[in-house]
């Protein structure tokens, strides 16, 4: 039962993977082995900077008129589905300034005062404490996300250190 348990989380996992990634073959040898790992959500940042430029935000929609960050694909508008107060889902599309599948370089341009950023809480929590980026609409936040550890395993041989 928990290697069907770990196989359901293993197709999960995958079907949120990139394309390329969830396409690539696994040898028949191998299996797909899932350990749970954290939950995380996504906050609204800016820089201080950025702040005092634009005179606060005191709206979740007014993101949509506002310099934006994303960490995805290159399409023309981004949305971003974000849960506020009593449980309210808001949805704002905007069109990003920068988009890129770089963690590090969004965190650098949220620092810089180039947009608003909605990335991780955890990867935040540093330049928080230090004054380098704000929390923006703390009300507002993605949904909580679950991570998982993904990897292959010769068929029948427990993964190291089991």
């Amino acid at each position: 039962m928990p290697e069907e348990a770990a196989e359901r989380r293993a197709n999960r996992y995958l079907l949120a993977l990139p394309q390329q990634v969830a396409k690539r073959k696994f040898n028949a040898d191998n299996v797909m082995t899932a350990f749970p790992g954290d939950k995380a959500r996504r906050i609204l940042v800016a820089s201080p900077s950025l702040i005092e430029r634009v005179g606060g935000i005191s709206d979740v929609e007014e993101l949509a008129d506002l310099p934006t960050l994303a960490m995805t694909s290159w399409v023309s508008f981004h949305t971003w589905e974000l849960i506020g107060p009593n449980g309210a889902k808001q949805v704002i599309r905007h069109q990003p300034r920068l988009t890129c599948r770089s963690m590090t370089a969004i965190l650098d341009a949220a620092r810089a005062g180039l947009g608003f950023g909605l990335l991780l809480e955890s990867a935040c929590e540093n330049d928080l404490q230090a004054g380098k980026l704000v929390r923006v609409l703390p009300e507002w936040q993605s949904e909580e996300s679950e991570f998982y550890i993904v990897f292959t395993t010769a068929k029948g041989m427990p993964p190291a250190g089991c």
